[in-house]
């Protein structure tokens, strides 16, 4: 169980990073019918690195089984929905709050 959760917040973390690369972004091209541009069409590749972070963040501790490397990586995660709250840091939530359980299962043991 413990290792599933963590498993469930690398998912959670791909989920949100997905979403949010897709999702329209709030901008819209009024010079192409009003079309809704998604982050990849704004910043490119650039986007994907970026939004590519938080999911190495949360399979750090599937490959490095210390319980430092799990309390940093939702340490991290948790910085993350803070400073980028009212922005893309709600969507990452779900993914730090498994990664902190996982990490407080391992600590029990």
């Amino acid at each position: 169980m413990k290792h599933h959760l963590l498993v469930a917040a690398c998912i959670l973390a791909l989920a949100a990073s997905a979403l949010v690369l897709v999702a329209p972004s709030g901008k819209e091209d009024w010079a192409v019918q009003h079309q809704r541009m998604t982050r990849v069409d704004l910043s490119g590749s650039r986007a994907i690195a970026l939004l590519a972070l938080p999911v190495l963040v949360t399979l750090l501790p599937l490959g490095i089984q210390r319980h430092v490397v799990r309390v940093g990586a939702a340490v991290l995660l948790f910085g993350l929905v803070v400073v980028a709250g009212l922005s893309i840091g709600l969507f990452y939530l779900p993914a730090a709050i498994a990664e902190a359980i996982g990490a407080g299962l391992y600590f029990d043991s």
